[in-house]
């Protein structure tokens, strides 16, 4: 069969167009999986009482823009730690039920400690994260405008900026709540989303959280606490 010399190339330039198509999917597909948003994991709501057992709790706040929360950990029986930014400019604060007060604060390390009602509390101590260390995101994300228990697992990926950076899934209104390490101790305050630096997206994945020395430079402030650093 004869093909003229013009015939033929177009048909070569049809076959290198299409196999070059294919060598460009195979690697977009093979290199560049789609976006998938990570599972967030959810416990029932009965498991309050396990996260209370712990010290953890959540933190209600009502303002002239309507109600919110987040989540804090007792250091003491009178003590919560929260992140600043969950009070901020609110009017109520109810932790467990009951009205709690800011005594102590710092915007720039996003740090607040609020006073309860004397009750016996389970008290969280701190610890010096590491990277590599194995770890536990713990507090109340928002569903359906409700809190609802979340544990993150994962681990230390580093420090960025004197934050502890954690590689897991953190939902909002986890904020304020504790990074644990494997004996339950708090290496971190959990603040905001890790920020790209170039783009200044967040990344579902990974978290910064304040680190234990932050904590306890605020606590150091209030007449009610005891240092209790291993």
């Amino acid at each position: 069969m004869y093909f003229s010399p013009k015939l033929a190339i177009g048909i070569s330039s049809v076959w290198l167009g299409f196999m070059l198509g294919m060598l460009i999917s195979f690697v977009i597909t093979t290199t560049v999986p789609p976006y998938r948003p990570l599972p967030v994991p959810r416990v029932p709501i009965e498991s309050f009482d396990t996260l209370r057992s712990l010290g953890v709790y959540v933190v209600r706040t009502t303002s002239e823009y309507g109600s919110g929360f987040g989540s804090g950990f007792s250091v003491s029986d009178t003590l919560i730690v929260t992140a600043h930014h969950v009070i901020r400019d609110v009017e109520t604060i109810l932790v467990d039920g009951e009205v709690a007060e800011v005594i102590a604060f710092d915007r720039k390390t996003d740090v607040a400690v609020l006073r309860v009602p004397s009750h016996p509390r389970p008290h969280l101590e701190f610890a010096d994260p590491a990277i590599g260390d194995k770890a536990r995101a713990v507090g109340y994300a928002g569903y359906h405008g409700k809190p609802w228990v979340m544990i993150v697992p994962g681990q230390v990926a580093g420090f960025v900026d004197g934050y502890v950076t954690f590689a897991g899934g953190v939902g909002s209104g986890m904020s304020g709540g504790p990074l644990l390490d494997t004996e339950g101790r708090v290496i971190g305050l959990a603040s905001h989303a890790f920020m790209w630096r170039q783009w200044g997206t967040p990344n579902p994945t990974l978290a910064n959280f304040v680190p234990p020395r932050w904590i306890i430079m605020v606590l150091a402030e209030t007449p009610f606490y005891v240092e209790t650093v291993q």
